[in-house]
């Protein structure tokens, strides 16, 4: 299969989408202090420290003991290591959020291959904007918005790089380069490598005229696979620690830990609490339907139906097929998830892109202009709304849920809200005023949640107790889980962190 090189095209799209990246920038300088810190970002963040040291600071026998464990890879949080030390949270988010523009520049640059209309190609980028259920997700989750970042990089890679790059030998490096990278992040990454020869497999079956028998085809790609295959799994060998020893060894643990990998909580999933370890095959799809803005459900809708020009029909079916085959693996495999979509936040972006494939194809097709212009104007609608509710939910879009549930409000008792606890910040500077008014009393306070995610914002004369009869104040996550404790304590609310009416977080005084 050879693809026609499109690099003038390429070229004449500027290389970056400065009016979308200016305003996205301004975003991120104007709101980065305005996030949470969220339950697993210490933990996250510290792994980043210890990757650090074991690469850079080798001869300090210590950092011999934080070797990672099989099923994490901190190569991201380390990276921000470098410009931040990791107790300064807002400088974090910042950089979390300034990574995100990656995602943003991917998006754009496959699009504009496709359409080579700068309207087109920005309009990827907002819709994944206004998709809160990622970009919320940007400033203070380290592991799934990055990974999500680097996967969708690497699908951009296989899209854009056989078409930028004359000859195979360059564009399969960085191909593999970026496929390691994703599966540095996680694991999960290594499924771009079978959709690579999918795709590949499929495009083959697409091409009309003369083209080789189907053997002597696959001879001929064969070594352009193993290139990619050779070079992703070179980048994981030199940057995840756990290969660093046993490479053969450590990818079976790896692969053992993930597929077997238990978390004991119970979860609310359509108004009933579940154990993970059911493993609902439903609970996905589900999760998709009800969080993903109603036009983006409509675009990816609409690109089943419309005809596409080749250049188009190519991204959109490299992007169905990841859709397809991670879809697949999950039936198969019914792994323990939890958190909503959380785990397979990376494919949110992909629906954004394949809800403007479909758009835009809807928007060109033929059709009679009354009907046209009457959906794409209910399109505009949701956008609307879909803004009006980041408004309100601010700073916690990924508190999003679509008009199916009747938002926030509808989902309330009936799936899980903050699991991430980034409200809690709010709840602490609340509770964290009350102490400056007296700076000479100590308070103590019982938290829901980890230590640091409200140690961070509490004054000195603040110390936190495990104990909840020995503390003065107590902040608690509105968590179905412990509901009845809650409610048995409501006559001791003083204060409660809400958005659009169903509360977050309770402050609650003990004594």
């Amino acid at each position: 299969m050879t693809f026609k090189t499109q690099s003038k095209t390429i070229q004449k799209s500027s290389a970056y989408p400065w009016l979308f990246l200016g305003a996205y920038y301004l975003f991120c300088f104007l709101t980065y202090r305005d996030y949470g810190i969220t339950w697993d970002e210490p933990r996250i963040y510290g792994g980043g420290v210890s990757y650090f040291r074991y690469y850079f600071t080798p001869w300090l026998m210590d950092n011999l003991s934080t070797v990672e464990d099989a099923t994490h890879n901190y190569l991201y949080p380390a990276l921000l290591e470098l410009f931040c030390s990791p107790g300064n949270y807002a400088g974090i988010h910042l950089l979390n959020l300034l990574f995100g523009s990656v995602i943003f520049i991917a998006v754009y640059q496959v699009l504009w291959a496709c359409y080579q209309k700068r309207s087109w190609a920005l309009a990827g980028c907002v819709f994944l904007f206004l998709t809160p259920r990622f970009s919320g997700e940007l400033a203070a989750n380290p592991k799934d918005a990055a990974f999500a970042i680097f996967y969708f990089a690497a699908l951009a890679g296989i899209y854009l790089m056989p078409r930028k790059i004359q000859g195979w030998g360059m564009s399969s490096f960085w191909i593999g380069m970026l496929m390691g990278l994703a599966t540095c992040v996680r694991i999960l990454g290594l499924t771009l490598l079978p959709i690579y020869v999918l795709y590949h497999l499929v495009e083959y079956g697409r091409e009309t005229g003369t083209k080789p028998k189907f053997f002597k085809w696959v001879i001929g790609q064969l070594p352009r696979w193993l290139l990619v295959f050779f070079f992703s799994q070179f980048c994981m060998r030199m940057l995840w620690p756990y290969l660093d020893h046993d490479y053969f060894q450590g990818l079976q643990d790896i692969f053992r830990e993930s597929r077997f990998y238990y978390w004991d909580g119970v979860v609310l999933f359509a108004g009933q609490l579940i154990h993970p370890s059911a493993r609902l095959w439903t609970y996905l799809p589900v999760w998709f339907l009800i969080t993903t803005p109603l036009f983006i459900l409509a675009g990816v809708l609409f690109s089943f139906f419309t005809k596409k020009e080749k250049a188009v029909s190519s991204l959109w079916i490299l992007l169905l097929l990841t859709i397809g085959f991670n879809s697949l693996l999950y039936l198969l495999l019914k792994p323990i998830i939890y958190n909503g979509l959380r785990h397979y936040l990376f494919l949110v972006p992909i629906l954004s892109v394949v809800a403007v494939i479909g758009l835009v194809e809807f928007y060109r097709a033929k059709l009679w202009s009354g009907m046209k212009y009457t959906l794409l104007g209910l399109v505009l609608l949701n956008v609307l709304m879909v803004i009006v509710q980041c408004f309100r939910l601010y700073p916690y879009d990924y508190l999003y849920f679509n008009e199916l549930t009747g938002g926030l409000p509808g989902a309330y008792h009936r799936y899980e809200i903050d699991y991430e606890g980034a409200s809690l910040k709010e709840a602490a500077q609340w509770l964290s005023g009350v102490a400056a008014q007296n700076p000479d009393t100590i308070m103590n306070v019982k938290i829901s949640a980890s230590q640091e995610q409200c140690d961070y914002y509490f004054r000195s004369n603040m110390k936190q107790q495990d104990d909840v009869n020995r503390a003065d104040y107590w902040l608690a996550l509105n968590s179905e889980a412990d509901f009845q404790i809650l409610s048995s304590f409501q006559n001791k609310v003083i204060h409660t962190v809400e958005r659009e009416g169903v509360p977050l977080v309770y402050v609650f005084k003990m004594k």
